[in-house]
């Protein structure tokens, strides 16, 4: 087992980004994801409005979608939000709009888990059906994952909030709280990305495989949101694209998420290489003839 340095991680996952055309999937993930994004986080809110109660779910919503987006896409979702909420009236509406929200969830949870496959040189399965019940159930799975990981934070972030008004003219208690809020976020973050390298791909990956690297992806998406936040601010203005800079800085944001995402995940293929239990094709063992 050799050594891997920071440059060695580096030059390896970028290659196998490239080399895996994840630029291409990343651009089809943001589709889906633009189309999925107000499903999945109605589905999410509910689960945890079941605890804290709908408004509290739908503005804690709305205030972590501002934290990593600007606020007119934080709004346009939210917006988009509020609309599958009341586009249910009757019965037979709520079962056809949930299962619309399934579906549509799902498609998202399956170019995901596709993007994934590639990446970890996995076979798909070879039964169609059984490969459109597992990406339905897992997409259910993840969902509520989603749904109690919001909760987790919400809770974690009223008491961080209680904590900042108690210590607010106190400097040093103030920076350890926002350290913590912070720290929250990157919690959240790496244990929803743990979650998809471990469950999506259609391969056995231990759980010790995908942890450092999912942390390391948090931390790229982390910074990453950072750095696109201030190229929407500076370039992307409403002066330029009208109405429509909304959508315009949320797609971009989404493509941008995708990119990092998927190189978090090279990265996190190449730490189990050389550290886990992954081995890439052509290092497997053959498979013995039946």
């Amino acid at each position: 087992m050799k050594h891997l340095t920071a440059w060695t991680l580096l030059r390896e996952g970028v290659n196998a980004f490239v080399e895996d055309n994840a630029l291409t999937r990343g651009a089809a993930i943001a589709f889906y994801a633009v189309t999925a994004l107000a499903p999945v986080l109605f589905i999410a809110t509910a689960i945890a409005g079941l605890v804290l109660g709908e408004s509290a779910a739908s503005g804690a919503v709305h205030f972590q979608l501002r934290r990593i987006m600007s606020q007119e896409s934080a709004d346009l979702v939210q917006a988009a939000i509020l609309h599958v909420r009341g586009g249910h009236h009757t019965v037979l509406g709520s079962v056809i709009g949930i299962a619309a929200l399934v579906v549509t969830a799902s498609g998202f949870f399956t170019e995901v888990e596709d993007a994934l496959n590639v990446i970890w040189q996995a076979p798909r399965h070879e039964s169609y059906l059984y490969q459109l019940v597992r990406g339905r159930v897992l997409s259910l799975v993840l969902v509520v994952v989603l749904g109690f990981l919001l909760l987790f934070s919400m809770l974690i972030a009223t008491g961080a909030r209680f904590l900042g008004h108690l210590f607010d003219n106190e400097p040093v208690p103030r920076f350890l709280v926002v350290m913590f809020d912070l720290g929250l976020s990157f919690l959240v973050v790496s244990v929803l990305f743990a979650a998809f390298y471990k469950l999506l791909p259609n391969c056995r990956l231990r759980w010790r495989d995908v942890l450092v690297g999912s942390c390391g992806s948090a931390v790229l998406f982390e910074l990453g949101q950072t750095v696109i936040g201030l190229y929407l601010t500076r370039f992307i203005t409403a002066g330029i694209y009208g109405a429509a800079a909304g959508v315009i800085v949320l797609l971009i944001w989404v493509y941008y998420s995708a990119q990092i995402f998927l190189l978090g995940a090279e990265f996190t293929k190449v730490w189990a290489h050389h550290y886990g239990g992954w081995k890439p094709r052509e290092e497997r063992a053959p498979a013995l003839p039946n």
